[in-house]
């Protein structure tokens, strides 16, 4: 009789009972069986074995009934059941969620305690124990549907797949994938089993291919996890290897801050990998890589120190040429000290006791070679000068008590409003002598005597007066301003003669006219004396600025903290990869003093600088923690102006991006000169963005009449769609607006590493290559981009000359804290 002939006739009594007989008693009691020659002849030897062989496979057979039959009678009842249904449900709930809500699911108290209660009412299997714990527990048997259904995550830290994946760790992921589908169809069959009539025969079928998915899992899960743990460890390898070469690069220099941070990092990874793979395999594989470091860095040390034998040897070639010509050397060394001696006598003379807005002066010379000193605002002078005529304009008389003898009076000479100040020295209070007083007025009038006495003296008065200090003007301003200046005097001498107009505003005319040439010859004179300075200022104004810098900086007036936090923002953009995800090697030329390297690490600094979100010219904000760097206090407006040019840059791009995909599902195609005119709509684009008062409504208008203009019929729908979209453009998580923000964030940085000449010169022709090469020809001498870029790159350029030695300090304390994170 064997297992698949069962059927449910089996009386469903609680301990099933054998039949009696002395052998099944010997094959089933709990001591040790005798043995069966002790109850038999030798002649029934041959024939007694056979039955009691018989009687222990009955017996075999009978104990494993009665166990799948309890196994069944477990599952059956309501605690199995409902374990069995729950479990079910949650595995199939798992592919209709996301990863991270499948496994919070999953750990939920309800399902896991299913899962265990499974796991409790399966019979002890020997085989399974073998394997570690962590394989067969109840988490390990629900992560197999992670594993069918979120394969990417579960096994491969949520990255796509690699092509070039060895077979060792091929396989094993197959396999763990097979025995995790097993397991899945195991677990629903057993359900099945149970709600479906449960007879043993079928149930015993579910329940072994239960047993045996179990134990399939708990091995492909065990070599998987070997796979893994080698490659986790492999990937350790990298970050090793680097932090290795900057402890060699530190006990060279003899840094012991950067020694000891890289000691302490190098164990975290040690401990971890040992973890991993184990202390033997750890030991090996790290050491190898430290000898092949150890070896590249020495073999780079002595390459520096050949270097340094070959510029020294050289050096005493060239000494000795020289001394070869000793009075030519001669000649040279006096010349130079005399050359030395002027600069320090200038230095000394003409920095002495100057003042911070003096050195500020110096800065803006050196970097703007177009730099003059401005004047007032015409706004300021029209308010001054229009108090000013309110202020003489005398009041009119309204009222009686206006004309009492000695009040000041407006004395009206010809047509409405041409007026002098008078004095009342009589009022009439007679009527009978009013026609006494008509006659002698019409008298004077008839004789002239009023205008020769009061108009005629004052005229010439003032002609000689306004001669006198027009004179005074020309012979102070300069030639070239002399024409002009006539010109004026002339017009306005025929204004006098005219005598059109109140006689008050005449003289505030001449004032302003007078003090607007005069703070035009003190700015003419000041700006010419900063040309005849300018070339001394390029020579020596570094090094002055770089002396008062550095002597603040040791008084401890000056501290250099968020010149750190500065360089910092710059260091976790490149340890984040950079742009073209070489900045683990930046890092590391940092490290190693490259001067190359801490360029480019002051460019990624300054172009994070320039993407934050505070306004950098904002009153204040040097003193904010993190706020502008104390080595570019006097730049803030500069690079203020370089945010603005950004973000107009990339916020147009983006419009006329999404305009161009919206025309071309509607039919236009770029032929001959189609991108001059988008070089337009990007122009005047430009020019509605810097006008004040234009909001976002009236880009959109623009952009929606140019695009019917292009596109003659375009759909009310595209027209809409247009809006919208470019309504959404100024969304900071817009993806095109993101992509051009990255690009012009890329041409900053290489416009900033790679022009090394003077950008308004020569260079001013490869920085619109630049520009072109970049997407943004439309954007060429529109006062904007190419200013903004010419500006950011001499801030750059002066603070890496003045600045350097606290940049590269800054910049290896930097690195250290980095690190001991």
């Amino acid at each position: 009789m064997s297992v698949e002939s069962m059927s449910d006739d089996v009386p469903p009594v609680p301990t099933p009972v054998p039949p009696e007989s002395p052998a099944l008693r010997r094959a089933t009691s709990g001591s040790t069986p005798l043995p069966l020659n002790l109850f038999v002849d030798e002649e029934e030897g041959s024939k007694g074995e056979a039955v009691d062989n018989a009687a222990e496979r009955i017996a075999r057979w009978w104990l494993r009934a009665s166990e799948l039959y309890q196994l069944r009678e477990k599952f059956r009842g309501d605690e199995g059941r409902k374990s069995l249904s729950a479990v079910n449900e949650a595995m199939g709930t798992v592919g209709k969620l996301e990863f991270s809500q499948a496994g919070a699911m999953l750990s939920e108290e309800g399902v896991m305690g299913a899962m265990k209660t499974i796991l409790r009412l399966c019979a002890r299997d020997v085989i399974l124990d073998t394997f570690p714990r962590t394989t067969r527990s109840p988490r390990a048997f629900l992560s197999a549907c992670m594993i069918i259904h979120h394969p990417t995550w579960t096994l491969n830290d949520g990255e796509e797949e690699n092509e070039s994946d060895s077979d060792e760790a091929y396989m094993p992921k197959m396999l763990l994938q097979i025995a995790s589908k097993v397991t899945l169809v195991a677990t629903s069959g057993l359900l099945e089993s149970v709600e479906g009539g449960c007879d043993l025969k079928s149930f015993t079928a579910a329940y072994n291919y239960f047993a045996f998915s179990r134990r399939f899992l708990a091995s492909a899960m065990t070599a998987w996890r070997k796979v893994d743990s080698e490659r986790l460890a492999v990937s350790i390898v990298n970050p090793y290897s680097q932090t290795f070469a900057m402890l060699c690069v530190a006990e060279k220099g003899g840094d012991k801050v950067m020694e000891g941070n890289a000691k302490m990092q190098l164990a975290k990874m040690r401990a971890a990998m040992k973890k991993l793979v184990g202390e033997a395999k750890c030991k090996s594989v790290l050491g190898e890589v430290e000898v092949a470091v150890r070896q590249t860095m020495e073999g780079a040390f002595k390459q520096e120190e050949e270097e340094k034998e070959k510029r020294a040897k050289k050096r005493e070639e060239n000494l000795k040429a020289l001394e070869d010509r000793k009075e030519e050397r001669e000649r040279v060394k006096k010349a130079e000290a005399e050359e030395e001696e002027k600069r320090k006598d200038f230095t000394q003379k003409f920095f002495m006791n100057m003042s911070v807005t003096n050195e500020r002066l110096c800065h803006e010379i050196i970097l703007d070679p177009d730099y003059k000193i401005p004047g007032l605002s015409d706004n300021m002078k029209k308010v001054f000068w229009d108090r000013l005529v309110v202020s003489l304009t005398l009041p009119t008389q309204v009222e009686m008590k206006d004309f009492e003898e000695g009040s000041d009076v407006q004395v009206r000479y010809g047509a409405q409003g041409a007026f002098y100040s008078g004095k009342i020295v009589k009022v009439n209070r007679d009527e009978e002598s009013d026609g006494d007083d008509e006659e002698d007025v019409q008298t004077k009038w008839d004789n002239t005597t009023f205008d020769v006495v009061f108009v005629g003296d004052n005229a010439v008065q003032k002609n000689n007066l306004v001669n006198f200090i027009c004179g005074q003007i020309i012979q102070f301003q300069a030639p070239v301003r002399n024409k002009k200046t006539a010109v004026w005097i002339k017009a306005y001498m025929e204004e006098l003669k005219e005598g059109g107009g109140a006689a008050v505003t005449k003289l505030p005319k001449l004032l302003e006219w007078v003090f607007e040439r005069v703070d035009e010859t003190q700015k003419d004179i000041a700006n010419s004396h900063i040309e005849m300075l300018r070339p001394k200022l390029k020579e020596n104004g570094k090094d002055y600025e770089r002396e008062r810098f550095d002597k603040r900086v040791e008084e401890g007036i000056i501290r250099l903290t968020n010149t750190k936090l500065f360089l910092q923002g710059g260091l976790e953009f490149l340890a984040a990869g950079g742009f073209d995800s070489k900045g683990g090697q930046v890092l590391l030329g940092c490290a190693k003093r490259d001067p190359v390297a801490t360029l480019m690490m002051v460019a990624a600094s300054m172009v994070q600088l320039l993407r934050r979100p505070v306004r950098l010219d904002t009153p204040g904000y040097e003193t904010y923690e993190g706020g502008i760097p104390e080595t570019l206090l006097w730049d803030c407006k500069k690079l203020a102006d370089m945010r603005d040019a950004m973000d107009a840059v990339a916020l147009i791009s983006t419009m006329v991006t999404l305009l161009r995909q919206v025309l071309a599902r509607n039919g236009y195609r770029e032929e001959g000169s189609g991108g001059g005119v988008f070089e337009e709509i990007q122009k005047h684009l430009n020019i509605l963005i810097k006008s004040n008062g234009v909001r976002l409504p009236d880009l959109e208008a623009f952009l929606v009449a140019k695009a019917k203009e292009i596109v003659p019929g375009l759909p009310e729908a595209e027209q809409e769609s247009l809006k919208h979209i470019v309504r959404n453009s100024v969304d900071a998580e817009n993806a095109v607006f993101k992509l051009m923000n990255k690009r012009v964030d890329r041409l900053v940085f290489e416009s900033l590493v790679f022009m090394k000449k003077e950008v308004w010169g020569r260079d001013g022709e490869q920085l619109k290559n630049k520009i072109t090469a970049s997407g943004f020809k439309g954007f060429l001498g529109d006062g904007g981009l190419e200013k903004g870029l010419i500006g950011v790159v001499r801030v750059f350029k002066h603070t890496l000359e003045v600045h350097q030695v606290h940049y590269r300090r800054a910049i290896l304390e930097t690195i250290a804290d980095h690190l001991s994170e």
